[in-house]
């Protein structure tokens, strides 16, 4: 069962170190990779005086290309200890159950159609579920995104349950496979690549799966949304386009690009606030 964590971190050392020492207290030793998105001079420090360095790969990367450009950078490094499965995990999360990649892998090991899969994940300590079941981009999954049905849910016993895609805050994936389909889309930056790697997955006949074991709570997911129009807005939406635009038609794509415009006017009318974008996503991981 060797498999290889990989972390992305970006200028957040005190819940990157943290989490880190407490993975590698309660997990079983592994290889565990942590991939810095060239964050301040300032920040690596703190990161490198915070951790390991004995038990961790740190590596230091000069640009900040995005999520998913950070873990195939991870992605590349792993080959070196030949692991059958990646783990992927956000900084911004606490342990709660150690054991949760074990259940995930023993998914993947028994489920032969299955490649990828992700756990149930928490928003906060009265343990909310945080939805981590994502459908792939489409105008109509864009209009009815509030009401979606196919939700994470907690069960008695580990549950499995087929699905388009799974959040990309916490996941086990083959390692043949993910670098089979070219591991992430880098054009993605942030938000989306999730649902493309799944996607690309799907094509070469590799599922994803949901796996409702605990694992931790994701802090960043209870965040609540103010009411602006900022990078993250802008990315997200643009993302589902760009997938759109790659997968399926670009006439659905300017349909989403025109619906995604009428419903930003609509909101800077209700009270939004806007806050110009222009390079801000260079900055942000």
């Amino acid at each position: 069962m060797m498999f290889v964590t990989i972390i992305v971190h970006y200028n957040n050392p005190v819940e990157c170190s943290r989490f880190v020492s407490d993975f590698l207290e309660r997990v079983e030793s592994h290889p565990l990779i942590l991939v810095d998105n060239n964050s301040t001079q300032n920040n690596l420090y703190k990161l490198k005086t915070k951790i390991n360095l004995e038990r961790v790969l740190l590596i230091e990367s000069s640009i900040n290309e995005g999520f998913g450009a950070g873990v195939n950078i991870g992605v590349k490094a792993a080959q070196k200890f030949n692991p059958e499965y990646l783990h992927v995990v956000n900084t911004d999360v606490i342990l709660i159950n150690p054991y949760y990649i074990s259940d995930l892998i023993s998914v993947l090991k028994n489920n032969a159609e299955i490649s990828l899969a992700g756990p149930l994940v928490y928003k906060n300590s009265n343990h909310e579920t945080q939805n981590t079941i994502l459908p792939f981009p489409s105008l109509w999954n864009s209009l009815i995104f509030r009401f979606r049905s196919v939700k994470s849910y907690e069960s008695k016993s580990i549950n499995v349950s087929i699905v388009s895609a799974i959040n990309g805050v916490c996941f086990v994936v083959i390692n043949k496979h993910f670098n089979k389909v070219g591991g992430f889309t880098e054009s993605y930056f942030m938000y989306g690549e999730e649902q493309d790697l799944a996607y690309k997955l799907l094509q070469k006949g590799y599922k994803s799966a949901f796996v409702s074991t605990p694992s931790i709570i994701h802090l960043g997911a209870n965040i609540k949304p103010e009411k602006i129009i900022d990078w993250k807005f802008y990315a997200v939406r643009s993302n589902q386009i760009r997938f759109i635009s790659m997968y399926r038609t670009k006439f659905e794509a300017f349909l989403l690009g025109f619906v995604f415009l009428v419903s930003i006017t609509l909101k800077i009318m209700f009270g939004h606030k806007f806050i110009g974008v222009k390079n801000q996503t260079k900055h942000i991981s």
